[in-house]
Order: C-alpha cells, then structure tokens, then sequence
C-alpha cells in the first residue's frame, strides 16, 4: 500500500507506505476542502469519498510496499541531482553553506530563514526536520554543499 498527497501540480507533498500514518478522515476532509490537494492510493488517484470509505471499511491493501513500486510513478516524490543541479546553475546567488534545496518545489534559498518566510515556517523547525533528514509540513529541505 502506498499513500500519497499531491499538490495540484501533481508533486508529492507527502507519502507514506503504513495504513497507521495516513491522517484520519476529519484531516483528510479538511485537507481535501482547501481544494489544492488530491490523494492517490496504490497508483490510483481517489476522491476524498473513495478514499475515507476505503479507510473506514479497513479496504486498504497493505501488500504493496515502497520497494515494490517499480511500476509505479513515483518521479515527483523523489529529488534528482540533475534537478539540484540545474536550480543551482540558475540561482541568483551564490551558493554558500547557508545555502539550503526544497525537494518537492525544486526551489533554492539563500538561507533557512528565507524558506521559512516563502512557507510561512518555522527557521528552527526547518533546521531540525533537515537535520534528521524529515519532511516539515510537506515540505522535505537539504543542505547545498557550498
């Protein structure tokens, strides 16, 4: 089974391959009501109906796992160096130790502080969830060697 949330451009925003981690319904609803995100589950893109009742009736196949997903689309939820690469060769600035990637926009920042202010974040927040190298409110961040 694999879980995932996408943005309306279709980049994962989140995923996860354990039934225990998927939001419950009252979040996947509230998710779902900004009307930026969708959801697919196993491949297949749900609606928010579908997928709570796939939920509530315990209908989820856990019998695929992330190493099994070779057939799958998974080229938005994961990072290329080609694409860090090709962001640093057109960054503005630049690249210097404070210099950190945001995975999923694909964007670069001079500094911490400087995502936080475009993600409405936490600088600290941003700091310890690329330190464990953790997804923060969607958004996974690493830092560019300057």
């Amino acid at each position: 089974m694999l879980f995932e949330v996408l943005d309306l451009k279709n980049n994962c925003i989140m995923v996860t391959e354990f039934k225990e981690c998927i939001p419950d319904s009252n979040t996947l609803h509230q998710i779902s009501a900004s009307g930026r995100y969708k959801f697919r589950l196993n491949g297949k893109i749900l609606s928010i109906n579908s997928l709570v009742s796939k939920i509530s009736n315990n209908d989820i196949d856990s019998s695929l796992g992330i190493s099994d997903m070779t057939s799958m689309d998974t080229a938005n939820c994961e990072h290329s160096d080609d694409e860090l690469n090709a962001a640093i060769d057109s960054f503005a600035y630049p690249i210097t130790s404070r210099t950190i990637y945001c995975i999923e926009t694909k964007s670069l920042f001079r500094s911490q502080t400087d995502a936080a202010k475009e993600y409405g974040l936490d600088p600290s927040s941003i700091s310890y969830y690329m330190s464990n190298g953790l997804p923060y409110k969607g958004y996974t961040f690493k830092k560019v060697k300057g």
